[in-house]
C-alpha cells in the first residue's frame, strides 16, 4: 500500500510580473464569465421569460413562498445580485502566500509563510 506524502511547508513558485499579469487576466476572465452566467440565468428564465417548466419545477419542489411564481422572482434576483458579487470578486479567496509572490515579482523579496512576513 502506498503511503501518501503530504508536505506541511507551502511551496512558492517564482512568477514573472508578466506571468502574474496574464494568470490575473485569466482569473478575472473566469470570474466575470461565470458570473454573467448567473445574472443571466436569474434575470431571463426566472423574471422577463419564465416558462411554464420552471414554475411547474418550483411547485412541485414544495419549496416556495407565497405562489411559485413570487418564488421564482425572487430566486432570479438572488441569482442576479450573487453573480454581481461573483463578478466583483467579493468572494474571491485572498491568500497571503499568493499576493507575496506579487512582490517577488517586482523584486522586492521573497516571502516565506512560515516564517512570518518578510
Amino acid at each position: 500500500m502506498h503511503k501518501a506524502i503530504v508536505d506541511p511547508e507551502p511551496v512558492t513558485v517564482p512568477v514573472s510580473l508578466r506571468d502574474f499579469r496574464r494568470l490575473q487576466w485569466i482569473k478575472t476572465s473566469a470570474r466575470f464569465s461565470i458570473g454573467l452566467v448567473w445574472v443571466w440565468e436569474g434575470l431571463i428564465p426566472k423574471i422577463l421569460h419564465p416558462s411554464a417548466t420552471q414554475f411547474e419545477m418550483v411547485r412541485r419542489s414544495g419549496w416556495w413562498w407565497g405562489s411559485p411564481e413570487q418564488t421564482l422572482y425572487w430566486l432570479g434576483m438572488a441569482m442576479i445580485l450573487a453573480g454581481f458579487g461573483i463578478m466583483s470578486g467579493i468572494w474571491s479567496v485572498r491568500r497571503p502566500d499568493l499576493h507575496a509572490g506579487r512582490a517577488g515579482a517586482h523584486g522586492a523579496g521573497h516571502h516565506e509563510p512560515s516564517r512570518g512576513s518578510a
